[in-house]
């Protein structure tokens, strides 16, 4: 499942609380960057952050586990961030007793 939409710019990710993923076509290699970090990135740098223009500034290196093919070749797309937990509902004091109560029995 993915996203229907094509942002025009680096920035319109903050739109759909997304991140940025790149996918070498070559060798299939994914990442996935924090869109902060790459927006910061490119713009210390002056870099174009028009969506036509991201590609092409990255390559397939990968780690030091798995080395990367060295292709420029790359797609980018958009990255769902994850949802944080929904924090579990407080009781109340009432809501306590009686489930002590209950506990009890």
């Amino acid at each position: 499942m993915g996203f229907n939409i094509r942002p025009n710019d680096l920035a319109d990710l903050c739109k759909w609380d997304a991140d940025l993923r790149v996918r070498c076509r070559r060798c299939g290699r994914r990442a996935a960057f924090d869109l902060v970090s790459t927006l910061n990135y490119f713009r210390g740098r002056g870099w174009n952050t028009s969506w036509d223009c991201v590609a092409p500034r990255f390559v397939c290196k990968g780690t030091s586990d798995k080395p990367g093919c060295g292709s420029k070749d790359m797609s980018v797309g958009m990255y769902p961030r994850p949802k944080p937990p929904r924090p579990e509902p407080k009781l109340t004091e009432l809501e306590m007793r009686q489930q002590a109560k209950r506990e009890r029995h």
